[in-house]
């Protein structure tokens, strides 16, 4: 089932153009790979997918109730949180019902206990709210976030440090940590290899290979491409002065050297690991 479509979009800053009549589909459980030159509209096409731009024409679709994930998707107010804060974020239905926990929790521990039938009101609160909460997997909540930290090499002592004091290599780990924690329907990833070192790159590729949703991701890693996904969507000038989406088979790319640079790197730093 399509999770993501478009038909015939264009892009255009200024004067400029970036792309034109560009019609795609992602589908359930898709693993794909989008390349290009850089200015290609690579990042354009994901912030249309994920309804930051609109298109100038065409139009986007989005399967209803399908979630879009992107990974530069960070909260404006995240300046004023903590790191554990911006990565508890993706659990905004969990900590919500967690506080009413805590809030009826509260008043059975008040003037409340003293009346029977009002204590047993509020138990009867308390029990739908802790089923909510363990339905919505509020007791893997920790887990799942410590699970995801220790896979992307995220110091745990950054957790209770504001998240506007992290460099910008850090504050993009972050960012896509609170992306794999969202688990949305697609997730849109640009280059999220930048500022991971091996074992979390690899520990990435583990993930989103059994991840359970569609993958689309911009990266220039030929070695990260070919453990991540099954086909490519090319971005490039085909006579024409826009740049057109073209479907080509990964197989294909892999043979005019495109990623050779970056395949030979991750090469020999796998050797040297040895």
């Amino acid at each position: 089932m399509i999770i993501c479509s478009t038909y015939q979009i264009s892009k255009m800053y200024g004067a400029n153009p970036v792309f034109d009549k560009i019609s795609l589909g992602i589908h359930d459980g898709d693993r794909i790979g989008l390349v290009g030159r850089n200015g290609s509209g690579k990042t354009t096409l994901f912030k249309l997918l994920a309804g930051i731009e609109s298109a100038d024409k065409g139009e986007v679709h989005v399967r209803k109730g399908a979630k879009v994930g992107y990974l530069a998707q960070i909260p404006e107010d995240a300046v004023k949180m903590t790191v554990k804060e911006v990565l508890r974020q993706p659990f905004g239905e969990v900590l919500a019902t967690e506080k009413q926990m805590e809030k009826v929790a509260g008043e059975m521990a008040g003037p409340a206990a003293s009346d029977a039938e009002q204590l047993n009101r509020l138990l009867a609160k308390y029990d739908e709210l802790q089923q909510a909460f363990e339905w919505n997997g509020g007791y893997e909540m920790e887990s799942e976030i410590q699970k995801v930290i220790n896979g992307l090499g995220i110091d745990e002592g950054f957790l209770e440090r504001p998240y506007e004091s992290l460099s910008g290599g850090e504050q993009t780990k972050v960012g896509l940590a609170a992306a794999l924690l969202e688990e949305p329907d697609l997730l849109l990833l640009d280059e999220p290899t930048n500022h991971l070192d091996l074992a979390a790159i690899e520990w990435l590729e583990n993930f989103l290979r059994s991840y359970k949703g569609a993958v689309m991701l911009v990266s220039h890693d030929r070695y990260f491409l070919d453990r991540t996904v099954t086909r490519v969507f090319d971005l490039r000038t085909e006579n024409s002065p826009f740049t057109r989406a073209i479907i080509q088979p990964l197989q294909r790319k892999k043979k005019n050297g495109y990623w050779r640079n970056s395949s030979n790197i991750r090469s020999n730093k796998r050797k040297s690991k040895k």
